[in-house]
């Protein structure tokens, strides 16, 4: 095991919702959501793991803060994702 944080996030419109946060043991800890907090989807690994869950449109992914290069990476990795 890694001992790293992780988070159990689910989406909720153009936002994903924290709704538990297991600490782990490694002892840097970048704790990034609290439970009960909302992030863009397009911010954080987390939300863009859920936005390759589904299909989004280029403007949704932009309404979630991803855009420019990013946008641009994140389609390349879906198209790949989905052969």
């Amino acid at each position: 095991m890694s001992g790293d944080t992780v988070f159990l996030v689910i989406r909720q419109g153009d936002y994903c919702l924290c709704l538990h946060r297991e600490e782990g043991h490694f002892p840097v800890k970048v704790f990034t959501t609290d439970v009960g907090g909302r992030r863009l989807l397009g911010l954080g690994a987390g939300g863009l793991a859920l936005i390759a869950l589904g299909r989004v449109d280029d403007a949704t992914l932009r309404g979630c803060g991803v855009s420019g290069n990013k946008l641009a990476a994140v389609n390349r990795h879906l198209s790949i994702a989905s052969r």
